[in-house]
């Protein structure tokens, strides 16, 4: 099976009006226009012979990370001229002027299974004509992606502000001061707070600087959209802790599929904690029941009082941990006894409304509901599907399921086959992690990742210098220095060196890059397609000649698609940073606290 490429340009968006296409005359002010709806973009897919896209980071070998501009590629035929800029009877042609121009808006995605997959969005680069004869054309089409907008702009000095805000608030205050608009940006609260600003750099530096100084990271997710994340959510975040998906050379062939369940109590086994009655009146009840259980030995039993729709009984579960921008699927079984009411999933408040139980009794009915969230916590509801009960009626629920993909899979928990706890027993989260194959790892053991001498000044402070003398010794001095950091003591300034210089001090056994053919697996397409910058994964290799494995966690630093001619030729390729050296302590976190294992975090 091979996805459908869906290839997207901004052709026709109006020449009067708020859609923005950089460089455009009246439609490329930053300080005037917004990203361009969905409406406005040319489907050229059917003329595309190969693409290749890239974001993130292509080395993690500086104990600092930081990401660079993303860039496509797309070839497309042009034996009809149609992607000829010279070419004013062409179909991409407005008032006499051809719309085939630089720094127009453009957007790749894939198409497999009813999901559709954002892989890169950005602006037209060049279009490179190129020919075969007499009547023969073909079209290289490179773009850049917001990263290089920000590099163009040099903005004027403005009055000092922003002391003592945190990074998260100085990277929306710079992309503020170029308009870039809310919905397409991605900000978290910042754990460091920096210096006063006057704006006065240029846009891209100073985004890097910020990000630099909360020792954060800055991308382009696959929308288009700026994200920064803060210096904790390597330890704090649920798909940074732990693995989402582990891929080895010796690969599952059970079929069974990658699953990671964010509910802490998904089966109800030790009773009902996180499950609660609501409503504006007339509450259900609700008991632990071991009167029927889809899975373990007890279940839900909620048992509804008589209310009316304007009541609006309902049974909510709180999940957090969620990522804001991120799709995830919510299923739960629901057993609906005769002469009780239909139920519905729901989020609250405003939605969306997922299945219902459309009629069935007496047995179980898994309900679904899939969404893109906008908060890291949302109320999962059960509710009675006309908002009517009569007293005594009642529904049982089990195994709920809250999953970050576009899709239902089976159900897991820890006591599961294949599946584990990441915690206590059902009082935390679980996974099932099949090993699905990858075609090719490397591994390095390199000298340019390992830094034994940090020197981290502030703007106006003093040096702070530590050192590993014991790598010194072993591996020569090798330095790493800032001394442009935005932070506001050198007490900060010292824990940040001796951060790094934990992670850095000696060499590491580390999967640099992995690539995945996943025409040859069903099951890697939504890794392939659906993987994140900051996604934490498994990795494993069999020495030849066996010997133990060698396994290893990673976070997902660079992602890289590209096809040949033919999308069964398609190829993703990862780079990755090494989750060993990198793990930070953070006390009282069940994963990231165990004092021998990790680096102290601040």
């Amino acid at each position: 099976m091979t996805p459908e490429l869906i290839v997207e340009v901004g052709f026709t968006a109006p020449l009067t009006g708020t859609a923005l296409h950089l460089n455009d005359q009246a439609r490329g002010l930053l300080d005037h226009n917004t990203l361009g709806a969905d409406d406005l973009f040319t489907d050229v897919s059917g003329w595309v012979t190969r693409f290749q896209t890239r974001r993130g980071a292509t080395r993690t070998d500086s104990p600092l990370l930081r990401y660079e501009q993303g860039t496509a590629t797309i070839v497309l035929r042009n034996d009809d001229r149609r992607f000829d800029p010279t070419n004013l009877a062409g179909p991409y042609v407005v008032a006499g002027r051809s719309q085939v121009e630089p720094m127009r808006a453009v957007r790749i995605r894939a198409r497999i299974n009813g999901v559709t997959y954002p892989l890169w969005r950005g602006f037209a680069d060049k279009w490179k004509v190129g020919y075969d004869g007499p009547g023969s054309s073909v079209v290289t089409l490179t773009c850049v992606d917001g990263f290089a907008a920000f590099a163009s702009y040099d903005r004027n000095e403005s009055v000092s502000a922003g002391a003592g805000e945190d990074s998260g608030a100085r990277i929306n205050r710079i992309l503020d001061s170029i308009a870039w608009p809310d919905g397409d940006r991605m900000v978290a609260v910042g754990d460091s707070v920096l210096q006063a600003t006057t704006l006065a750099a240029n846009t891209l530096t100073e985004l890097h600087l910020t990000a630099d100084s909360e020792m954060g990271e800055l991308f382009m997710d696959a929308d288009g959209r700026v994200r920064f994340r803060n210096r904790l959510a390597l330890a704090e975040s649920l798909r940074s802790a732990r693995p989402l998906a582990r891929l080895s050379d010796a690969a599952d062939e059970s079929g069974a599929a990658t699953t990671v369940n964010l509910v802490t109590n998904p089966s109800s086994e030790s009773g009902i904690t996180g499950w609660l009655a609501g409503g504006f009146a007339n509450f259900p009840v609700l008991t632990h029941s071991s009167t029927r259980a889809m899975f373990g030995s007890f279940s839900v039993l909620a048992t509804w009082a008589t209310a009316t729709p304007a009541d609006i009984p309902l049974i909510n579960y709180t999940v957090d941990g969620l990522t804001a921008g991120r799709t995830y699927t919510f299923s739960v079984y629901a057993y609906v006894p005769s002469g009780s009411p239909s139920v519905v999933c729901v989020l609250a408040a405003t939605g969306p409304w997922g299945a219902d139980t459309g009629g069935v009794t007496d047995q179980w009915v898994r309900l679904t509901l899939t969404t893109t969230v906008a908060a890291s916590s949302v109320n999962f509801q059960v509710w009675p599907a006309l908002s009517t009960t009569t007293a005594g009626q009642q529904v049982w629920l089990d195994g709920l399921q809250v999953e970050e993909s576009p899709t239902v899979t089976d159900y897991v928990d820890g006591d599961q086959p294949g599946a584990e706890w990441d915690g206590v027993a059902h009082a935390s989260t679980s996974r099932r992690l099949p090993a699905l194959p990858y075609a090719d790892v490397e591994l390095d053991n390199a000298t340019e990742a390992v830094f034994n001498l940090i020197s981290i000044a502030r703007t106006g402070g003093t040096a702070q210098v530590v050192e590993d003398a014991t790598s010194r010794t072993a591996y020569l001095t090798r330095t790493f220095s800032r001394t442009d950091l935005l932070l506001t003591t050198d007490a900060e300034c010292l824990q940040y060196a001796s951060s790094l210089l934990g992670q850095a001090s000696r060499p590491q056994v580390r999967f640099a890059s992995m690539r995945l053919r996943p025409a040859g697996d069903d099951r890697l397409w939504p890794q392939a397609l659906g993987r994140e910058i900051g996604d934490r994964l498994g990795a494993t290799r069999t020495p030849p000649g066996g010997g133990t494995p060698i396994e290893r966690e990673v976070w997902l630093r660079g992602i890289s698609h590209q096809t040949g001619d033919g999308l069964a030729d398609w190829t993703t390729e990862w780079v990755f940073q090494s989750a060993a050296e990198s793990s930070w302590l953070v006390l009282d976190n069940p994963t990231s606290g165990v004092l021998d294992d990790n680096i102290l975090a601040y």
